[in-house]
């Protein structure tokens, strides 16, 4: 167990620059918890991926999961120690990385650029909701054809 004293500066003795007022708290962390991932990184191409981190942690420690960035989510489960985590498909060409924070560690997602189609460009994704209902659309911009020319649907 562990005491931490943290300061307060509350209403009238912020504004008169009063000492601050202590209070001691306790923590009831397991001091002795000591965690780890596997992997400790994954690299994925420019689509969208899923996967799962494990968790190794002493028997009552606690542990949580969270992102850096909007691409990355992730679902724990602290009783089965596993992190789902889903990348979404990187629309840009550059190469993007971010990390999950599990257990204190980090988890950290390379993602590939999408290839670069010639006279082809994107319109970032507008999306409506949230979590895994999320619906949104991309907008591929395509410049007319030249004389001559003639488009069809590629699969």
């Amino acid at each position: 167990m562990r005491t931490f004293r943290v300061l307060l500066l509350l209403g009238a003795a912020c504004a008169a620059n009063a000492a601050p007022a202590s209070v001691a708290v306790t923590s009831t962390a397991n001091a002795d918890c000591t965690y780890s991932i596997s992997p400790a990184s994954v690299v994925v191409d420019a689509g969208e991926h899923s996967g799962n981190v494990s968790v190794t942690a002493g028997s009552g420690c606690r542990w949580g999961a969270w992102s850096d960035t909007t691409w990355i989510t992730g679902w724990y489960d602290e009783g089965n120690w596993t992190v789902l985590y889903f990348v979404a498909a990187n629309p840009s060409t550059n190469q993007r990385t971010g990390t999950l924070t599990i257990a204190g560690l980090k988890f950290t997602v390379t993602q590939t650029g999408a290839p670069f189609v010639k006279g082809l460009s994107f319109t970032p994704p507008t999306v409506v909701g949230g979590g895994k209902d999320a619906r949104g659309t991309v907008t591929l911009n395509q410049p007319a054809p030249r004389g001559g020319e003639r488009r069809r649907a590629v699969d």
